[in-house]
């Protein structure tokens, strides 16, 4: 998982800098007095390790037993708002790399934090990206905890804007737009339609066999299912409108927007104008010889009845006689059943831009609405108990929760029906009152640290809350050797806790195995499982299995539906989570005012921004319900294995061969991260990269081969329910 801002570290080198502002280059003696430094550290201007001028400042930072977080504040004079970053030259002389940690204290009293590590005897430009975040009073720098004595070396902190940081990928297509129909030039477009886990950018061109006379959708009663429709333009469209009728569904029509989304967050490079923002908006523009695609977000009525329902889909734009085609709606005949043991959920950081606690809870039930209406059984919390609503009373905590932001998260996960445990990404447990006076290897922290999830399970059990899954440190194998003992540490002590079961996050390695992994109940591996003797082995000694972060960017549909889908039935795993239903660096619609991109399955509104999901958001939503096609198929198999129905005995044999030839044609690999690959890439005239065709997955699948495999599930679902005269014979999947 990631904060919702991250420094980039980047070693010395010329950047594409427009405008700075020094802060402080330590060039005389009243530089140094305009920063803030704390009794504890020895600061001195120094020769040696400048950057900027002739001066630095070294600084001696002691190590503690307890708590601490010594650091040095830089009071921030200049307009913050007309720059990109704000920027500092750091020299490690240690033997290991050094952890430094950031504070941002805005003018309106908000914070933000984040950290970078310096490499051993290694200088290193620490880059703070502000954009975005309001005019800034100050910046701390600091340690975090540390328990040695280090020394740090601090020149050059500006502020900055950049330009031309990022290299533009843009998509070529090589394929020939087809010669228009009579009928089709005179309506000004050509209707067309592709898989939605494939890729419809706006030059892209429809291919022969894509032409359609009608929009097709399955589904089971209750279902969100996604249907598309694409239009190539003749001529300048204008205010292009899509809507249904006559089906027994409601749901959103979205026109799908691009944006230029970086390759993967960290990238330097971006792919320009990647589809990717089924835009909560009503009309839009389509350009003569391009190409725009709409999502229309089915949901089917929990009473429709079985069989093909037939209504209308309507294309209007200004000036133009609206283009009527059929839509058919299959309704098969029974619903689908949700596993009781599967982990499908998003990392959340609570509430984004609501302004007030009123509009925060209003804007968390729409969260956690939506995200339970993807399939989510589960949410990876990113935010814990207040401290405030903590107090210790002698001989164990009390927690005064009511009207926390906390308390209404639980209560609307249990009044919403999330049938999961939570994973309690926020170990409020390490910062409860007293904690940071104790030293962390005492007796007496462990006992306060205990006592806190103590009191916490009695309180869950006392609301009837969900069970915490908690972690106590994210990513511990991405950080240094006392994040990784602190780790270990707090997974021992909460597995003396009866009950308490435990996560632990990271890339697959010895310490996620071997050190970590016997104290953990939920390996959360990031990107890519373990092998599955590894896995298989974990798992039969009671160990949860899943997967994070294999789609952060989320404009990948087929990634995000693969690895909720498929992928947990190929490798028997149990479930997936991502990094994040919504958050970003800098703005949340622009990728490049940020060193990482944006992270989020959904996009807010803001100001003219109508906001709306992700194609990855809903390519997860559509994995969930592949997975849970097949479980409902599995169960209806059960059922007949069990009856003395020789029919439907019959009809469970045919099933589980098919299921068998079905994961038989997938071309399994543990990994998922940034296994997707364009079919086609070169570079432009100027030597720039491009892609074309369409990113896939190296899985033995096409885009189409989705929808075959579900429907060939649901078929023999039918049958056996039909054999044991559960539904009628005309069931509608016929």
């Amino acid at each position: 998982m990631r904060r919702a801002l991250i420094v980039a570290t980047v070693l010395f080198a010329a950047l594409p800098v427009a405008a700075q502002q020094m802060v402080n280059s330590f060039e005389t003696e009243a530089d140094l007095q305009r920063a803030s430094i704390p009794a504890a550290i020895t600061a001195e201007r120094v020769q040696e390790h400048a950057t900027d001028g002739e001066w630095a400042l070294r600084l001696d930072i002691p190590g503690s037993e307890q708590d601490t977080w010594p650091g040095v504040l830089f009071p921030i004079e200049a307009d913050s708002t007309q720059f990109t970053v704000f920027a500092f030259d750091a020299f490690n002389p240690q033997d290991d790399r050094l952890a430094l940690s950031w504070r941002i204290d805005l003018k309106d009293g908000e914070t933000q934090f984040g950290g970078a590590a310096v490499p051993a005897n290694a200088s290193q430009r620490v880059e703070i990206w502000t954009a975005g975040l309001g005019p800034i009073e100050r910046i701390l720098i600091y340690r975090r905890m540390p328990r040695a004595d280090a020394t740090v070396y601090i020149d050059n902190v500006h502020l900055a804007t950049l330009e031309n940081r990022f290299e533009p990928i843009h998509y070529v297509e090589t394929a020939e737009a087809p010669e228009p129909t009579d009928a089709e030039q005179a309506r000004g477009f050509i209707l067309f339609d592709r898989p939605f886990t494939d890729v419809v950018f706006a030059n892209s061109v429809p291919r022969p066999e894509e032409r359609v006379a009608s929009v097709d959708a399955v589904a089971t009663p209750g279902e969100y299912e996604p249907a598309t429709l694409s239009v190539y333009a003749l001529g300048d469209l204008a205010q292009v409108r899509v809507s249904f009728e006559g089906i027994p569904a409601t749901g959103e029509v979205l026109p799908i927007r691009a944006l230029d989304k970086r390759v993967t967050y960290s990238s330097k490079q971006f792919i320009v104008d990647m589809p990717v923002l089924c835009e909560r908006r009503e009309a839009v523009d389509v350009p003569a010889d391009s190409s725009r695609r709409w999502l229309i977000d089915l949901e089917v009525a929990a009473d429709a009845s079985p069989g093909v329902h037939e209504g209308t889909l309507t294309i209007a734009a200004d000036g133009r006689e609206p283009v009527t085609v059929p839509m058919r709606l299959r309704v098969l005949p029974y619903e689908l059943l949700e596993p009781a043991d599967m982990f499908w959920g998003e990392y959340y950081t609570g509430p984004k831009l609501a302004d007030t606690d009123e509009a925060r809870i209003a804007q968390m039930r729409l969260d956690l609405t939506d995200q339970r209406a993807h399939g989510m059984s589960s949410v990876g919390l990113t935010f814990g108990v207040p401290r405030e609503a903590v107090t210790w009373a002698g001989e164990e905590y009390a927690l005064d929760l009511d009207g926390t932001q906390y308390a209404a998260f639980m209560d609307m996960y249990v009044e919403l029906g999330y049938p999961m445990p939570v994973i309690q990404l926020s170990d409020s447990g390490q910062h409860a009152p007293g904690m940071a006076e104790m030293a962390f290897d005492s007796d007496e922290w462990a006992a306060r640290y205990q006592a806190f999830w103590r009191a916490m399970m009695a309180e869950q059990e006392r609301r009837g809350w969900p069970e915490l899954i908690v972690q106590p440190v994210d990513e511990p194998g991405w950080k240094d050797q006392v994040a990784k003992d602190r780790n270990v540490r707090c997974l021992k002590l909460l597995k003396q806790i009866p009950g308490m079961r435990t996560e632990e996050d990271g890339p697959r390695d010895e310490y996620f195995e071997q050190i970590a992994g016997p104290w953990s109940d939920v390996w959360n591996y990031n990107g890519a499982i373990g092998d599955p003797e590894t896995t298989a082995s974990a798992q039969a000694d009671g160990r949860i299995i899943a997967i994070y972060n294999c789609d952060v960017e989320s404009y990948r549909p087929e990634v995000d539906r693969w690895v909720a889908g498929w992928f947990q039935i190929a490798a028997n795993t149990n479930g997936c989570y991502n990094w994040s239903y919504m958050s970003w660096g800098g703005t949340p619609y622009n990728d490049n005012d940020h060193n990482y991109g944006t992270w989020m399955h959904v996009y807010p509104p803001l100001g003219d921004e109508p906001g709306g999901p992700s194609t990855g958001w809903i390519g997860a939503r559509e994995g969930v319900d592949d997975y849970r096609y097949v479980h409902t198929l599995r169960e209806a198999i059960a059922r007949a294995e069990a009856s003395d129905n020789a029919e439907a005995h019959a009809a469970a044999r045919e099933a589980r061969a098919e299921l068998e030839r079905i994961t038989g044609t997938i071309v399994y690999s543990p990994r998922v991260r940034n296994a997707a690959v364009w079919t086609e890439r070169g570079t432009d005239a100027e030597g720039l990269p491009t892609i074309g065709g369409t990113l896939k997955l190296g899985n033995g699948w096409s885009h189409a081969e989705y929808a075959v495999n579900r429907w060939l599930v649901a078929q023999h679902t039918v049958a056996i329910m039909q054999a044991l005269g559960e539904i009628e014979a005309d069931g509608g999947a016929g």
